[in-house]
């Protein structure tokens, strides 16, 4: 994702995912990571708000990771706290994207 906010940021396209650098990954793992790009790309917001977007899935990622039962509550707060600007909606499907993705 860091890589997509500075394609973005350079006007480089950031609809595809690109795993010649991947090094050792394997058959299961590619369909994986292709998987995840599919469904973010796919999202209407990252059309219109790709870094916003971005930018609340990774620190959502994060607070799941960090914490593993936290609450929908604890996650729309903690990325309010911590990324003021987003907005309710991004949070939203940013939220709903990874849980979708973790399943």
């Amino acid at each position: 994702m860091t890589e997509d906010y500075y394609k973005y940021h350079t006007g480089e396209p950031t609809s595809k995912l690109n795993l010649s650098r991947a090094g050792n990954l394997n058959d299961r793992d590619i369909k994986i990571l292709t998987n995840i790009s599919d469904m973010i790309f796919s999202q209407p917001l990252f059309k219109t708000h790709k870094i916003d977007l971005l930018q609340a899935i990774s620190i959502i990622m994060y607070f799941i990771e960090k914490h593993s039962n936290i609450s929908d509550d604890e996650i729309i707060i903690n990325t309010k706290n911590e990324k003021p600007y987003l907005t309710d909606r991004i949070i939203w499907n940013a939220m709903n994207l990874v849980k979708s993705l973790r399943t």
